[in-house]
């Protein structure tokens, strides 16, 4: 159950062939990273992130950018599906 309406929830997943542990919890936190700061504009959204294996070696400029982009993309669907009910 929910206890805040303007909260939002997010979960990160990392394949394993994706790298080592270590490899695959930097990746957690650069993409948690991102999304903390982008947390004012994203309200009542629940989502899940899910990196692909072909990802492996993009640095931290180019997570930031293309993870900033997909969220303005997600910000914006759920506006307009609010104003639609």
């Amino acid at each position: 159950e929910r206890t805040s309406v303007d909260s939002f929830r997010f979960a990160v997943s990392v394949n394993k062939k994706w790298g080592t542990a270590p490899e695959r919890n930097k990746m957690k936190r650069r993409i948690r990273d991102v999304v903390s700061r982008s947390k004012d504009q994203l309200h009542h959204i629940d989502f899940l992130i899910v990196t692909k294996a072909t990802t492996k070696g993009i640095g931290f400029e180019k997570i930031k950018e293309s993870l900033s982009s997909l969220l303005m993309k997600l910000v914006l669907i759920g506006e307009q599906n609010e104003t639609k009910t």
